[in-house]
Formats: structure tokens, sequence, C-alpha cells
């Protein structure tokens, strides 16, 4: 990795008079960086910065292909990592462009103390101009950090929901879980340089990459669109069946958990067609959160991090059943240690039984959605990708 230094207006002279000085304190807010970067790389333009409140970035960028990324991320003294910009296709208008005043997550920082910036970069370019800080002190800061955050992502998923209708692919995107973490919580469990290119704003649909196009709609006598999410206004405020604190729309669905690094989505995936299951049978939002660790610590295991089988969580689930999350929780990193499972379990969910389905087309699938109501899916193809990441390819 490139390592540059630079020196900012504040050392370029020294200015003895108190009236100059005062006028210049003011303009070295500014750091002129002028630098072009093709590959990963790292400076160290604070070289007599203080503590900061907020940091933007000027510069040019070019993308060159559907994988391209560039991200600039600021390095603190306190080794905690904040995200100033980011672009991949999807998220942006176009391929080779001006940006002004960018600042993800830096546009409001509690009084950080600035070390360093690092340039991450998949097949593009930047071209960095400056940087500007701001170290006016403003009340709420971490909150107003938020605020803005949540304000870039969703115009990000704004731009992504026009780019994916341009391009005929058939998802929905959306502020999820995933989104809502800062940069270093996803770093923690993705790796610095991690790629999504969408998958972590995806809500509903058929999801496919960017130039990865591997689903071609055919004619249907069926219905064109039906969402568990949404049926008899489960996800609306106005509807009797809606409750309160449904803040993501899941409607009858349960909400989708984060794995992180852990290889467990066969277990994922069978606890949640079974959690929302409980809810359409009962007509009643119960909302269960039933346990993934069991299936990890189960004596034999049912299956690890590096991948189990669907089929036999299912069969667990029928003969053996699980507690809830209360009692034994998934916890961060993982693979999780199988200490911690409570004392006394109050009741185990189990199912009756189940009902495979084989695929011979969409509309198998569709009319199994709308009469088995909730079911889990086995894809070929789906694999660990050499990191901390699991994807679907």
């Amino acid at each position: 990795m490139k390592k540059f230094a630079f020196v900012s207006e504040i050392s370029a002279c020294l200015i003895i008079l108190a009236v100059i000085m005062f006028s210049y304190r003011v303009q070295s807010q500014i750091i002129m960086i002028e630098s072009t970067f093709t590959q990963d790389g790292e400076f160290y333009p604070f070289f007599s910065v203080d503590n900061i409140t907020g940091l933007s970035l000027n510069a040019d960028v070019e993308l060159n292909s559907d994988t391209s990324l560039v991200r600039i991320v600021l390095k603190t003294a306190d080794s905690i990592e904040y995200l100033v910009y980011e672009a991949y296709p999807l998220i942006v208008e176009m391929t080779d462009f001006e940006i002004h005043d960018a600042c993800d997550e830096t546009c409001f920082l509690d009084e950080v103390k600035p070390v360093s910036c690092k340039v991450l970069l998949i097949d593009a370019s930047i071209k960095i101009h400056s940087l500007k800080y701001s170290t006016d002190l403003v009340e709420n800061l971490s909150s107003l950090q938020l605020k803005r955050k949540l304000e870039n992502d969703t115009v990000k998923s704004e731009t992504m929901n026009k780019k994916i209708v341009d391009f005929n692919m058939y998802w929905q995107s959306g502020v999820s879980s995933i989104v809502q973490l800062m940069y270093n919580e996803k770093k923690e469990s993705y790796g610095e340089k991690y790629n999504f290119r969408g998958w972590d704003y995806y809500q509903g649909g058929v999801f496919e990459l960017l130039g990865h196009r591997n689903y071609i709609p055919e004619s249907t006598s069926l219905t064109k669109s039906f969402d568990w999410r949404s049926r008899h206004g489960a996800n609306c405020p106005l509807s009797v069946y809606y409750y309160d604190g449904d803040e993501l729309g899941s409607g009858w669905m349960t909400d989708v958990r984060a794995q992180f690094s852990c290889g467990a989505c066969w277990a994922f995936s069978a606890n949640g067609a079974v959690e929302s299951m409980f809810n359409l049978y009962n007509n009643s939002h119960l909302d269960f959160s039933l346990s993934v660790k069991e299936f990890l610590c189960f004596n034999p295991p049912v299956g690890d991090c590096e991948g189990g089988l669907n089929y036999e969580a299912i069969h667990h689930l029928m003969n053996f059943g699980v507690p809830t999350e209360y009692c034994f929780k998934y916890m961060q990193p993982p693979p999780p240690s199988c200490n911690g499972r409570c004392d006394h379990v109050d009741t185990i969910y189990k199912i009756n039984s189940y009902e495979e389905i084989n695929f011979t087309g969409n509309d198998v699938v569709k009319t199994a959605l709308i009469q088995i109501r909730t079911f889990e899916c086995c894809f070929t193809g789906f694999r660990a990708c050499g990191g901390p990441e699991w994807v679907h390819i």
C-alpha cells in the first residue's frame, strides 16, 4: 500500500501578525491534495490538525466496470474508521464524474483526531483535489451524524432503484439493517474492502448483480406480484393486521437477521420460514425469533459455519425443535461458543411436517408461495467466496 505525506496550508508559512494569523486559520480548513490514485493507498494530510468535527471530499471519480468500487476512509487516533465516500455503478448516475463536499459518515464527527485517509479501489481511479474539515463545536453531533448517514443512504437507495428499472432487473432496494451499520462495524464483519455491489440494500424481488443477467421472466396466468409482507395490509399502519413495531414494513414476515461471517444461511433460512409460518397460521404477529445457535451446538451439530443442509435443519425442527433466540443467542463474531444456553427452556418450537417442492418452472414456485405460504429454497451456485463474506453467485 502506497503512503503519501502532504503539508497543509497551515504549515505553508508562519505569520507573526495576529490579524493575518486569524485570517489564515480560517482558510486552513481546506487541505489541498491534488493526487491521483489508481490502486489502494493511504495518505497523511493532517500534519498539524487537531480534533475535527467534520470532513468532506472534492474529487474526480472514474469507474471502469460493473464491479468497480471507490472507497475513501478516515482513520482516527483511536483506531476508529469512518466512511468519507464510496461509489460503485448502482449508486451513481455516471461512471466518470466529479464529487463536491462528499461526506458519507463524516459530515458530523464527535471531535475526533484525524490520522490518515485510506483509498480502496477496485477497477477504478480517483483524483482527490482537496479535503475540507471543520472544527466548529455543534450540539448533538452523534445524532446529527446518524441522521445525515440515513439521508445519504436513502439517496443511494433511490438512485439504485432507478438504475434497477433502467437495467430491467427484478428486485427492489431499501435501507436495510446492514446498510444502517457504520463502516467500522461492516469492516469488522466483512473486511475493509467488501464489495456488496448492491445486495446489502436488497429488500425484495429476484436479486441479480449488475451485468450478470440470470433471470428471464416468463409468461404466466398467475398474478404478477404476491408479497406476504403486504398481504391484508399487514405492513400498512391503517390495517387491523398491522402492529406498531413493524418499522421495516415486514408484514407477516419476521426481520432479516445478519449471519455475519458464519456460513449458517441454511439455519437462518429454515428458522425464517418457520417463524413466518407461525404468524400466518395464528393470524397474529407472534414474531418468534428462533435460535440459530441451537443448530450449530446440538450434539451432533446439524451444520457449522462452513455450511450445512437446509433440509437437515427442517428435519431438526420437526424432530427436536428449537428454543428462542432469547434462550440461546447468536453472538457476533462467529463461530459462536456453545456456552450460554438458558438453564430452563420454557418452550421448544417444532413443526409437524413439511413438503418438498421440485422446481420445474417459475409458476411452481409462485403457486407454492401463495398456497403453502412460506418455504425455503436451496440453490446450486451458493458458496463461500474465499473471504469473510458469504454471497449468492
